[in-house]
């Protein structure tokens, strides 16, 4: 996680929700850097919390 957060280039999703998204992931992030969850378990989790909130607001079918 921390490895692709260090590209040269950052892509954005294009949608209006973005900011939430980017929370989620800083979130994450930091609990990795403050050694509360590992990188995979931080990486995991946002994998879920995404492919949980998307659905709900109509971007991903279940």
């Amino acid at each position: 996680m921390l490895t692709s957060l260090q590209a040269d280039v950052a892509e954005y999703p294009p949608i209006k929700e973005a900011e939430q998204i980017h929370i989620m992931i800083y979130d994450e992030v930091n609990a990795a850097v403050a050694k509360i969850k590992t990188p995979e378990q931080g990486a995991s989790d946002h994998q879920r919390k995404v492919e949980s909130f998307m659905p709900r607001r109509g971007y991903l079918k279940s």
